[in-house]
């Protein structure tokens, strides 16, 4: 299991939407089989004010689309023997698929049908709001969590809005409260496709099945809103000591945090984090 021989593996190539397809096909205990697709949207401009809209939208996957209900999806992913969750931020989602070699197309082929036709029902949307509620509270109560958020706002250069913003948990509150049924299906519509995506998978599987699944689940799945990666530049801050007192916690949590203009390819990068590990 060396990188050569990994790449040497690896097969490689594009579908006509332009999402980018890594697979390296190999032997595994039970013929399993694990995937991840990644889809990136839009810029920091159309991205502005979004609010907490990709990422509810990324929760509501799975909870209906224009044929199948909640429980359908489940009950034919159950049947395919596939484990698959949903994650989503301002600029991307995020899909991981476990399953078995001779499921995998199938499997492919019902996530393409989700992702491609979530319907986003009102009901369902209040269950992710009380959650994404549920859990902002939960949080704004924690020190390890308030220790975070009062680093990550310290010296934050972005207005309200930004998708690089560091949001207060009164913030959050608000943005949560805010998404509505319509801004989902709107954000959908405009940001989802394949143009700017990434599926990789490792394990047992067909590979040429694999790439015809993809290619007509997503293979002409393109967004109408363009990408750009936000860029993200070092920001420098003032040296700052906080202390937030929790008296009715009786743990302590404490962190520091140095920015670095450093990223994974710049040469130093592999020492840097060696030696933080050690």
């Amino acid at each position: 299991a060396t990188p050569a021989n990994i790449d040497a593996r690896t097969q490689r190539f594009a579908l006509a939407s332009g999402m980018q397809v890594a697979l390296l096909p190999k032997g595994t205990r039970g013929q399993a089989v694990q995937a991840v697709l990644t889809m990136r949207y839009g810029d920091e401009k159309s991205l502005f004010g979004v609010g907490d809209v990709p990422a509810f939208a990324a929760a509501m996957l799975d909870r209906g689309t224009a044929k199948l209900d909640r429980q359908q999806i489940q009950d034919r992913f159950e049947a395919l023997n596939a484990q698959v969750s949903y994650g989503g931020d301002d600029t991307k989602l995020t899909v991981g698929i476990k399953t078995r070699r001779e499921n995998l197309p199938a499997v492919v082929a019902l996530v393409g049908e989700v992702l491609r036709e979530a319907s986003f029902p009102p009901t369902a949307l209040e269950e992710v709001r009380a959650q994404a509620l549920a859990d902002i509270e939960e949080r704004r109560k924690q020190p390890d969590a308030l220790v975070d958020n009062r680093i990550d706002r310290h010296g934050d250069p972005y207005p309200v809005g930004d998708v690089r913003h560091a949001r207060s948990f009164e913030e959050a509150e608000a943005d949560a409260k805010r998404v509505t049924a319509a801004q989902l299906r709107e954000f959908h519509a405009r940001f989802y496709g394949a143009a700017h995506a990434q599926f990789a998978a490792s394990g047992d599987m067909d590979a040429a099945a694999v790439r015809a699944a993809l290619a007509s689940a997503f293979g002409d799945w393109t967004p109408k809103a363009a990408f750009t990666r936000v860029p993200n530049p070092l920001v420098a801050v003032a040296p700052e000591r906080f202390v937030l007192l929790t008296p009715d916690k009786q743990n302590a949590a404490m962190a520091s945090r140095l920015p670095l203009p450093l990223s994974d390819n710049d040469a130093d990068y592999a020492e840097f984090t060696l030696a933080n590990r050690i």
